[in-house]
């Protein structure tokens, strides 16, 4: 039995169909014209993602309030006591030196029998006049007591004079007495004069010796009386300097009486150091409370030709905690100044001076803004303050250099972190491979 063996291709099917005649046309797939145009705009995109990735930034950047300062600080003028104005004798904008005086404040109060200042000034000033007479007599009295001392200390001393004197001559007599004796003894001996002639020249001699004693007592009492009268002398003196010690004492307190009543009726509220005068909240004839604000005093001083320089301005910001972590000096800030919109005349440049290491509460933030800042940073937690030095004096404004003023407000965003979008793109990766390793 034969078994025929089926033919088999050297080709495969699809390769002997290609071959074959065909009744269609061949099929061919070509681009259409638009679509070019999607993928170079894609791929455009895609190249523009990547740059952008690779070198384009983002920012994390913390908004800071303040306002512009004077270097050396503001001085406020502001009443002792309730009272009322009653001159004003310098205007806005004038420069006074420390110690001029600027108001003129009385706080007179009146009663039946007329103003209660002017009472106490005359009952005070009685008083002063009798410690003034009642000093002057003192020293009168004490002066009449030792010009007596001095009297009779120079009438002791002449008496102590001739009770010295007296001692001499009596001291000469015993001397001639023992000479006398001695002869009479002498003559004794050689028997030219009895005993009872010696007893008479010994008799004498014992006279003149009782005359020395006296004399001597004499000048020891003179002596002594003057010693006492000196003593007294100085007691005296030390009593009227304590005298006049005392009613100086008195005399002083009623002086400042006097001061203190003056002052209760008429006060000068004066400049406690030279600058100019920028704000005064208080006119002549009006009522004033104790500590309220009169006027504002910025510190400026005069050059060489008595033209008025004012001190230069710098920036406070004051920041929340959370945002102070990265803020550090010699960092650049825009501000943006309150009375010159940025959006017409643009930010302003400075410069980061210093950051204060403990954080300040709002009782010790500036009195005037107090309320303004925390409003504006909406936190009543305490802030930092952060100084900030102005690249300029002025703002430009329609072609001009308008000068900046101390209390404008101020607003800065100050940049506190800056990465590369593949970085932060990829941040979370990164951590990942950090707390793994």
């Amino acid at each position: 039995m034969s078994t025929e063996l089926e033919p088999v291709s050297l080709f495969r099917p699809e390769a002997v169909n290609h071959k074959l005649p065909r009744t269609l046309g061949a099929i061919r797939l070509t681009a259409q014209p638009k679509y070019d145009g999607f993928a170079l705009a894609a791929a455009f995109l895609a190249a523009a993602a990547l740059l952008f990735a690779a070198y384009g930034s983002i920012h994390r950047t913390e908004r800071l309030v303040g306002l512009l300062t004077p270097v050396g600080e503001q001085t406020v003028l502001s009443s002792p006591a309730a009272g009322t104005v009653m001159a004003r004798l310098h205007n806005e904008g004038e420069f006074v030196a420390a110690g001029t005086p600027i108001f003129q404040i009385t706080s007179d109060r009146h009663l039946n029998n007329g103003n209660v200042t002017e009472i106490v000034g005359t009952l005070v000033s009685k008083k002063l006049d009798a410690i003034l007479k009642e000093s002057a007599a003192r020293q009168d009295q004490s002066a009449i007591r030792i010009h007596q001392i001095q009297m009779q200390m120079a009438r002791l001393a002449a008496e102590r004079a001739m009770a010295s004197k007296s001692v001499r001559l009596a001291q000469e007599k015993v001397k001639l007495a023992e000479q006398k004796l001695a002869r009479a003894s002498h003559l004794k001996e050689q028997g030219f004069i009895s005993a009872a002639g010696v007893d008479d020249v010994q008799s004498d001699l014992l006279e003149a010796q009782d005359k020395l004693e006296l004399a001597r007592r004499a000048e020891a009492g003179a002596i002594r009386d003057e010693e006492a009268l000196a003593q007294q002398e100085k007691v005296e003196t030390a009593q009227s300097a304590l005298d006049r010690a005392t009613l100086e004492r008195t005399s002083i307190t009623a002086r400042q009486e006097v001061a203190e009543n003056d002052a209760r009726g008429l006060t000068y509220i004066t400049a406690s150091r030279s600058g100019r005068i920028s704000v005064l909240n208080a006119t002549p004839g009006s009522a004033i409370a104790p500590g309220q604000q009169l006027g504002i005093l910025t510190p400026a001083s005069l050059d060489s030709v008595n033209k008025v320089q004012d001190a230069p301005l710098y920036a406070q910001f004051f920041a929340r905690s959370r945002g102070i972590g990265f803020i550090k000096a010699g960092q650049k800030v825009w501000m943006r100044y309150a009375a010159y919109p940025y959006e017409n005349f643009g930010a302003a440049q400075g410069t980061v001076l210093d950051v204060t290491l403990s954080p300040i509460g709002p009782g010790e933030l500036p009195t005037a803004q107090a309320r303004n800042l925390i409003r504006q940073v909406n936190s009543d937690e305490p802030l930092y303050r952060v100084d900030v030095r102005l690249a300029s004096q002025h703002h430009a404004a329609y072609g001009q250099a308008f000068p900046l003023r101390p209390g404008m407000q101020i607003e800065a965003e100050v940049v506190l972190e800056e990465r590369k979008i593949w970085q932060w793109l990829l941040e979370p990766l990164f951590a990942s491979v950090r707390l793994r390793t």
